[in-house]
């Protein structure tokens, strides 16, 4: 998930990368890795989804228009 400059103040790394989750900076965004393999979204859709749930609870409420 990339999240760009205008959504920074939403991105808690401290807490993204405490719950397990790798955050990097490219190009002004930040990018949260939601599983260690691209491939588990086909793969293990059903972790990809866990994690995905996961890292979701960690931002605010109404910022995902998918709930």
């Amino acid at each position: 998930m990339a999240y760009g400059p205008g959504y920074a103040v939403d991105v808690d790394v401290d807490r993204i990368t405490g719950a397990g989750f790798k955050v990097s900076s490219i190009g002004g965004a930040q990018v949260v890795q939601v599983t260690d393999k691209l491939a588990d979204v086909v793969d293990d859709y059903a972790y990809f989804s866990q994690r995905r749930a996961q890292l979701k609870s960690l931002f605010r409420p109404d910022l995902f228009w998918i709930k």
